[in-house]
């Protein structure tokens, strides 16, 4: 539908039709701004700030057989 369909059928609506559907666009516009926030908002933390890091100079798999090792 084009924007001027819509503007026609809009005005042939009653006023509190017209006021039904303002607040359900405005409503839909929050909803979607939010939905576009989340992904800014949601930031991966660096977890390693809190843990520490873990730098492997040699053959990851032989310190991964070491430390199997170490547990049993």
């Amino acid at each position: 539908m084009s924007y001027e369909v819509l503007e026609k059928n809009y005005e042939t609506l009653t006023p509190e039709q017209q006021l039904i559907v303002y607040n359900l666009v405005i409503s839909l516009g929050k909803l979607n701004a939010k939905h576009n926030e989340k992904p800014d908002s949601a930031k991966k933390e660096n977890l390693s700030e809190f843990f520490g890091a873990l730098k492997i100079d040699g053959d990851p798999l032989a310190i991964q057989k070491e430390m199997r090792d170490e547990w049993n």
